[in-house]
Protein backbone atom coordinates (compact mmCIF):
# COMPACT_ATOMS: atom_id res chain seq x y z
CA UNK A 1 0.00 0.00 0.00
CA UNK A 2 2.91 2.17 0.79
CA UNK A 3 4.24 2.37 -2.56
CA UNK A 4 1.56 3.81 -4.23
CA UNK A 5 2.14 6.99 -2.42
CA UNK A 6 4.52 8.22 -4.60
CA UNK A 7 2.91 7.69 -6.94
CA UNK A 8 0.00 10.32 -6.44
CA UNK A 9 0.35 13.57 -8.26
CA UNK A 10 -1.93 16.52 -6.43
CA UNK A 11 -0.91 18.46 -9.57
CA UNK A 12 -3.38 16.45 -11.01
CA UNK A 13 -6.48 18.28 -8.74
CA UNK A 14 -9.30 19.83 -10.26
CA UNK A 15 -10.56 22.95 -8.08
CA UNK A 16 -14.54 23.44 -9.18
CA UNK A 17 -14.07 26.83 -12.06
CA UNK A 18 -17.09 28.19 -9.97
CA UNK A 19 -14.98 27.41 -6.56
CA UNK A 20 -16.03 30.54 -5.14
CA UNK A 21 -19.89 29.99 -5.70
CA UNK A 22 -19.35 26.46 -4.05
CA UNK A 23 -18.32 27.79 -1.21
CA UNK A 24 -20.65 30.42 -0.28
CA UNK A 25 -23.29 27.33 -0.79
CA UNK A 26 -21.67 24.77 0.87
CA UNK A 27 -19.12 26.55 3.20
CA UNK A 28 -16.54 24.45 2.29
CA UNK A 29 -15.04 22.42 -0.64
CA UNK A 30 -12.58 19.03 0.11
CA UNK A 31 -11.30 16.52 -2.28
CA UNK A 32 -11.02 12.86 -1.30
CA UNK A 33 -9.36 11.79 -4.41
CA UNK A 34 -5.85 11.27 -2.84
CA UNK A 35 -6.63 9.19 0.32
CA UNK A 36 -5.16 9.63 2.76
CA UNK A 37 -4.27 13.01 1.77
CA UNK A 38 -6.96 15.39 2.41
CA UNK A 39 -7.23 18.82 0.68
CA UNK A 40 -9.82 21.23 1.69
CA UNK A 41 -11.04 24.89 0.66
CA UNK A 42 -12.62 26.86 3.18
CA UNK A 43 -13.94 30.61 3.25
CA UNK A 44 -12.28 31.88 6.29
CA UNK A 45 -13.27 35.68 7.53
CA UNK A 46 -10.18 38.16 6.81
CA UNK A 47 -9.12 40.21 3.70
CA UNK A 48 -5.62 38.69 1.99
CA UNK A 49 -4.66 40.31 -1.00
CA UNK A 50 -5.95 36.77 -2.24
CA UNK A 51 -9.45 37.19 -0.97
CA UNK A 52 -10.76 34.71 1.80
CA UNK A 53 -10.05 31.83 0.66
CA UNK A 54 -7.93 29.30 3.10
CA UNK A 55 -6.43 25.85 1.17
CA UNK A 56 -5.14 23.15 3.43
CA UNK A 57 -3.06 19.90 2.61
CA UNK A 58 -3.71 17.72 5.46
CA UNK A 59 -2.93 13.99 6.49
CA UNK A 60 -2.54 11.70 9.68
CA UNK A 61 0.79 9.67 9.05
CA UNK A 62 -0.39 7.21 11.57
CA UNK A 63 -1.97 4.81 9.32
CA UNK A 64 -0.35 1.53 8.31
CA UNK A 65 0.64 3.05 4.61
CA UNK A 66 2.87 5.70 6.07
CA UNK A 67 4.97 2.69 8.06
CA UNK A 68 7.32 2.95 5.32
CA UNK A 69 7.46 6.52 5.46
CA UNK A 70 7.97 7.00 9.10
CA UNK A 71 10.84 5.19 9.33
CA UNK A 72 12.33 7.27 6.51
CA UNK A 73 11.72 10.41 8.42
CA UNK A 74 12.55 9.36 11.55
CA UNK A 75 15.98 8.03 10.06
CA UNK A 76 16.37 11.71 8.92
CA UNK A 77 15.69 12.70 12.47
CA UNK A 78 12.19 13.63 12.50
CA UNK A 79 9.15 12.91 14.71
CA UNK A 80 6.93 10.24 12.83
CA UNK A 81 3.76 12.37 14.01
CA UNK A 82 2.28 15.53 12.46
CA UNK A 83 4.71 17.91 13.79
CA UNK A 84 7.64 15.86 12.79
CA UNK A 85 5.78 15.61 9.39
CA UNK A 86 4.95 18.95 8.66
CA UNK A 87 8.45 20.38 10.21
CA UNK A 88 10.14 17.39 7.52
CA UNK A 89 7.74 18.93 4.52
CA UNK A 90 8.57 22.73 5.41
CA UNK A 91 12.26 21.95 4.73
CA UNK A 92 12.10 20.21 1.91
CA UNK A 93 9.82 23.00 0.24
CA UNK A 94 11.89 25.68 1.88
CA UNK A 95 14.68 24.01 -0.32
CA UNK A 96 13.04 24.26 -3.20
CA UNK A 97 11.77 27.43 -2.55
CA UNK A 98 12.70 29.33 0.18
CA UNK A 99 10.24 32.71 -1.16
CA UNK A 100 6.78 30.24 -1.02
CA UNK A 101 7.09 28.84 2.72
CA UNK A 102 6.82 32.90 3.52
CA UNK A 103 3.06 32.17 2.02
CA UNK A 104 2.37 28.87 4.07
CA UNK A 105 1.11 28.26 7.44
CA UNK A 106 0.90 25.04 9.44
CA UNK A 107 -1.02 24.00 11.87
CA UNK A 108 0.26 20.63 12.95
CA UNK A 109 -1.27 18.16 15.67
CA UNK A 110 0.40 14.92 16.99
CA UNK A 111 -2.22 12.90 14.63
CA UNK A 112 -2.36 15.24 11.87
CA UNK A 113 0.15 17.46 9.16
CA UNK A 114 -1.51 20.50 8.13
CA UNK A 115 -0.11 22.93 6.15
CA UNK A 116 -2.22 25.47 4.71
CA UNK A 117 -2.14 29.33 2.44
CA UNK A 118 -4.84 31.33 1.25
CA UNK A 119 -3.15 32.14 -2.34
CA UNK A 120 -3.86 29.61 -4.83
CA UNK A 121 -1.26 30.17 -6.99
CA UNK A 122 0.74 29.56 -3.33
CA UNK A 123 -1.19 26.49 -2.94
CA UNK A 124 -0.49 25.03 -6.34
CA UNK A 125 3.08 25.43 -6.18
CA UNK A 126 2.77 23.63 -2.58
CA UNK A 127 1.52 20.50 -4.10
CA UNK A 128 3.42 20.23 -7.05
CA UNK A 129 6.58 20.46 -4.39
CA UNK A 130 4.73 17.69 -2.54
CA UNK A 131 4.27 15.75 -5.39
CA UNK A 132 8.04 15.95 -5.47
CA UNK A 133 8.77 15.29 -2.16
CA UNK A 134 6.84 12.42 -1.56
CA UNK A 135 7.72 10.62 -5.25
CA UNK A 136 11.60 11.00 -4.22
CA UNK A 137 10.95 9.91 -0.69
CA UNK A 138 10.71 6.11 -1.33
Amino acid sequence: MGMLINKIDFYTLNLPSNLHRVLEEEGGWESEEFLPFFIDVDLVEGESEDGDLLFSFQFSPSGEEFEELNRIISSRGFDENGYGWTEFLMNEIEKLDQYLIEDLGVDPEAETCSIVTTSRASFEKLLSYLTKVFQELI
